[in-house]
């Protein structure tokens, strides 16, 4: 979550699908220490969804979008598949009860719920957010900042 690496593991990766015939997007997610700890998280889910939305332009299926990440990436891709419902990972507008969702990616307003991504693709992912199973020091403050809510933790894990 330090930078993006939409080069090597976003614009090459895309066009090695490409050339397979399989349709790829990348995404420059934002970065949680200028953005927020849920903005990756967002945008990530919010780019399924987009992708879903415009499925017919994009001449693509809306019931084969899935994830590719790398790293920080498919840390991402893996809270996208487990937090797609949850708060932190939607920009709600009006009423809790109205059960609309924004979608400011695409500027249209979803009449449904985030559905997660249909399959992920993880490289060398981190899987925890526990500097005693793996975690750096320096990823984990990346995304959650000097000080880290245990709770939070846990919700990353």
């Amino acid at each position: 979550y330090g930078q993006l690496a939409t080069d090597m593991e976003g614009a090459l990766v895309g066009r090695w699908f490409a050339q397979r015939g399989i349709s790829a997007f990348v995404l420059h997610y934002r970065l949680p220490w200028r953005s927020g700890l849920h903005a990756p998280l967002q945008d990530g889910i919010q780019a399924v969804e987009l992708v879903r939305e415009r499925a017919s332009g994009f001449r693509v299926n809306p019931h084969l979008v899935g994830i590719v990440g790398f790293s920080a990436g498919a840390h991402l891709a893996l809270g996208v598949a487990t937090h797609y419902a949850h708060p932190f990972g939607s920009r709600q507008c009006g009423s809790a009860s109205s059960g609309s969702t924004w979608g400011l990616l695409s500027g249209s307003l979803w009449r449904r719920s985030p559905s997660p991504p249909d399959f992920l693709i993880l490289v060398y992912p981190i899987v925890s957010m526990s500097l005693t199973e793996g975690c750096t020091s320096t990823c984990r403050k990346n995304l959650m900042g000097p000080i880290v809510d245990p709770t939070l933790v846990d919700f990353y894990n």
